[in-house]
């Protein structure tokens, strides 16, 4: 596990390991000194036989999903864009989760790790993949199954410092109004709002869309702390980042999502991929 912990003298930063593999608060020695989220546990999937399979995309729409799925719940009414809901996949006898942003009526973007590794490739199958949107303001919830991958970071390393992303197929459409996607660099200083579902630690039924304001940081910190290939992601500071939030929309006073988070540390730093420009050719 390429994580590790670091102290940034410039903004009073320690990162400690929090990657999938990895026990929260655990020091893992390693070349990059950036901790890789970890990915929220406890959550059930919608219709996971005893097994520990999924029933299928048939079960997927059905009363199952909609009662094993509970409470997403938003901290403060009105905050967060009704588009952003939660991404749970099968894995093991604990499944992963994610946070998921809806971009058009059947395409979604998250961040790639949230993936198996081999559908991080155009036409990947992201089976045993759903996406939960909340009831919220008159919409009903949604659960909704993932039909293909139409494009997705490979991820060679395991550290958060490359681009982390992936745009995802629905199944079919979402009833709600998705958000805009937006190419444009994050500038210096920039104040965004991230946007996210966060797991209780204990309960799987309760999960927060929460909100935080955070500021972009200069690049020139993040590469004179861990070295050039900091260069290769964004990143935010004062921004807190929990288990779950990988995938987490960046978005500006227009509420366009101009990056996703795909790692961070707990009160300090989120690490960011921006939106490639060919992601508003898949759009409608």
């Amino acid at each position: 596990m390429r994580c590790a912990c670091a102290t940034w003298g410039a903004v009073g930063l320690l990162l400690v390991a929090g990657c999938a593999g990895a026990r929260p608060g655990e020091r893992v020695a390693g070349v990059r000194s950036v901790a890789v989220l970890a990915h929220a546990r406890r959550v059930t999937p919608p219709c996971l036989l005893s097994s520990g399979r999924a029933a299928g995309a048939g079960c997927v729409h059905g009363v199952g999903a909609s009662a094993q799925i509970e409470a997403i719940f938003d901290e403060q009414a009105g905050v967060a864009p009704a588009a952003v809901g939660a991404l749970l996949r099968a894995h093991g006898p604990e499944p992963e989760q994610c946070t998921v942003t809806l971009v058009a009526p059947t395409l979604v973007v998250t961040a790639s790790h949230c993936l198996r590794r081999l559908d991080r490739v155009h036409g990947g199958a992201c089976e045993d993949t759903w996406i939960v949107l909340p009831a919220l303001n008159g919409l009903a919830r949604e659960t909704i199954a993932c039909a293909a991958v139409v494009s997705a970071s490979t991820l060679v390393e395991t550290d958060a410092l490359e681009a982390d992303i992936a745009l995802l197929r629905l199944a079919s459409p979402a009833s709600r109004a998705p958000l805009a996607l937006d190419p444009t660099p994050l500038g210096q200083g920039e104040i965004v709002t991230v946007a996210s579902v966060t797991p209780h630690p204990i309960y799987a039924s309760s999960h927060r869309r929460v909100t935080r304001l955070c500021r972009v940081l200069e690049q020139e910190v993040a590469v004179a702390a861990l070295g050039p290939e900091a260069a290769y992601v964004g990143w935010l500071e004062g921004c807190d980042i929990a288990a779950g939030n990988s995938g987490s929309p960046v978005l500006d006073a227009r509420s366009a999502v101009r990056a996703i988070v795909h790692g961070g540390a707990r009160g300090s730093i989120g690490v960011t991929t921006p939106i490639p420009p060919e992601f508003r050719g898949h759009l409608p």
